[in-house]
């Protein structure tokens, strides 16, 4: 995605390519401790409530932090939140990959 911003070509995600049931973990029940006011106020701008909309639509990897915020047509550029890092360290079995860990 990178290599494409370097060569201008614009990418689109659709959040049709998202898995979107509502029966899943709370993004705020997950993150515990982590969950702050001003991550509440950006989960909700970006309507965000269950981890499973982080995921790809067969469900076993997460979305990137670029992806999300083109999904939801914002700019992805700067630093990935801190809330965000806290659930890849939780959920992602391989980072790079963006596998889930198995249950």
């Amino acid at each position: 995605m990178l290599k494409a911003k370097e060569i201008q070509v614009t990418m689109r995600f659709a959040t049709s390519d998202l898995n979107i049931e509502e029966k899943n973990t709370k993004i705020a029940d997950l993150l515990g401790n982590d969950f702050t006011k001003n991550t509440a106020k950006f989960l909700s701008k970006l309507n965000l409530v269950y981890t499973n909309q982080l995921f790809s639509k067969s469900g076993n990897k997460m979305i990137s932090w670029q992806q999300l915020k083109l999904l939801r047509g914002e700019s992805s550029k700067g630093r990935k939140a801190k809330w965000f890092t806290k659930i890849e360290e939780k959920i992602l079995e391989n980072k790079e990959k963006r596998l889930l860990k198995a249950n």
